[in-house]
């Protein structure tokens, strides 16, 4: 999880951001921080100490900023390791010190003598002339859950429960250790659990930790998908079910990664050594399972109509308003502009969506796709999964070519659009979904670009609002 996150405030009016937060500067500050989580966190008599910090991921929040690090530390023996630490930044120190002991005070003491904290004097503290929050994976005070479902015997014992209770009863699991994979969003963590089974024998399994019982209705959505699917050689992971004191959701693990955006950038550079699966075989796969998924019957999830998805990120605007004024205007005159060109185009039936459906989501193994990521399952408009595919799409052709220029008429990425289209209608998806799939190209396009701002990434939203300004002129 190492890679820096390129965090920026260029897109932010800077003297309001560092009214509301006046630690936020130095906490983007890498050299800076590194002296703080030397004395706040290792201490000056501490077993190890900083040799590097890179900053994994940010996001601004309505009233503080949540930044996430990774630590390389190295102790009196030359032995290195990392350890994450997230900062939340508040607008005083007393805000800072009532979330640390409210929140973080009580998961402290349940990871007390962990592995992940050992090289630590402290896992938590706070720092006041930055009215800052530290605290070391896996305490979360979003997720206060973690730090049990982190832990060895409790989140063994978890799940070998779940697989005993899915076919496997004789299972015995003689260890369990976690790793964070994928959190860098609030409210969810992904773990791989890697565990051994005695002897030789090992297995992973994937849990995904939540804030809330979102969570339970995963099963569900994973059984419903697998009769759905059943002969269309669309792999799905094996769903072991819902541990609700730990809000977790496990899942085993099938092989594969996705494959898109990595054969497109691979075509860009020149590069025709695709393997064992060509660009346009993977997209026309993203383009039948859509088919499939839309004409299933299934009815899962909340709907999610094109006047609740412009609502949503209107409301999201909010903050901008005042810390990127233009930025949020512009944003708004674009959806105004998709709500007038939708009032002209006939809105069709909601079915079942995925509701996140990029190219993330769709995994291969040599020719063989799979489908992953349930969380966000709803009914709307098959044009809401075409457009977010298609805006990911677009965005990772512009990204491949350096971000800056325009793609060519007829380059790439729109050649793929149409054949993500073509395979679509053709495996029996709904053709008239295509007189829409603009108005979701473009709203998805929005909700990245407020992504990208929340996230702080600049660069990221340079591109994307440039490629959002050509989608619409188009």
């Amino acid at each position: 999880m190492a890679k820096d996150a390129n965090a920026s405030l260029d897109a932010f009016d800077r003297e309001a951001l560092e009214k509301d937060l006046p630690g936020i500067v130095t906490a983007l500050d890498r050299s800076a921080m590194s002296g703080r989580f030397q004395a706040e966190l290792i201490g000056p008599r501490g077993s190890h100490r900083l040799q590097r910090c890179s900053l994994v991921s940010a996001i601004l929040l309505d009233e503080s900023a949540v930044l996430r690090y990774e630590l390389g530390l190295i102790d009196d023996a030359g032995q290195s390791t990392s350890t994450l630490v997230t900062g939340r930044v508040f607008p005083d120190f007393a805000t800072a010190e009532a979330y640390a002991v409210q929140r973080l005070s009580p998961l402290a003491a349940q990871v007390l003598g962990r592995v992940e904290v050992a090289p630590l004097t402290t896992p938590i503290a706070v720092v006041q002339d930055l009215g800052m929050a530290l605290y070391a994976y896996p305490i979360d005070g979003e997720l206060p859950t973690l730090a049990a479902a982190t832990d060895e015997s409790v989140a063994g014992a978890a799940i070998e429960q779940l697989l005993r209770a899915n076919g496997h009863p004789d299972i015995s699991i003689q260890s369990c250790r976690a790793e964070p994979i994928h959190y860098n969003r609030r409210h969810r963590c992904m773990l791989r659990y890697q565990l051994d089974l005695g002897g030789e024998k090992s297995l992973a399994v994937y849990g995904k930790v939540t804030s809330d019982d979102s969570g339970a209705r995963i099963p569900g959505i994973v059984e419903a998908l697998t009769a759905t699917f059943a002969g269309a050689g669309v792999a799905l992971p094996e769903c072991l079910g819902w541990h609700e004191d730990l809000q977790l959701v496990a899942f085993t693990e099938i092989p594969g990664v996705p494959r898109v955006a990595q054969l497109l950038k691979a075509r860009l550079r020149g590069d025709m050594s695709e393997g064992e699966i060509t660009l346009e075989d993977a997209v026309d796969a993203c383009g039948r399972i859509a088919a499939a998924l839309h004409t299933s019957g299934l009815s899962l999830g909340d709907d999610r109509p094109l006047e609740i998805e412009l609502a949503r990120l209107r409301a999201n605007l909010a903050p901008m308003r005042r810390l990127s004024p233009e930025l949020s205007k512009q944003l708004g005159t674009w959806l105004d502009v998709v709500e007038r060109r939708a009032e002209s185009i006939p809105a069709t039936d909601l079915c079942q969506c995925h509701g996140d459906f990029s190219y993330t989501q769709l995994i291969f193994d040599g020719p063989h796709a799979g489908l992953v990521d349930f969380d966000n399952f709803c009914r709307a408009e098959p044009a809401l999964d075409l457009g977010q595919f298609l805006a990911y799409l677009r965005y990772a052709g512009r990204k491949a070519r350096g971000g800056t220029s325009a793609e060519e008429q007829g380059g790439p990425s729109e050649v793929l659009a149409e054949r993500f289209a073509t395979s679509y209608v053709a495996a029996g998806g709904h053709p008239q979904a295509l007189d829409r799939v603009d108005l979701y190209e473009a709203t998805n396009l929005v909700r990245m670009a407020e992504h990208a701002w929340q996230n702080l990434k600049s660069r990221r939203l340079d591109q994307i609002v440039a490629l959002l300004g050509e989608r619409l002129a188009a």
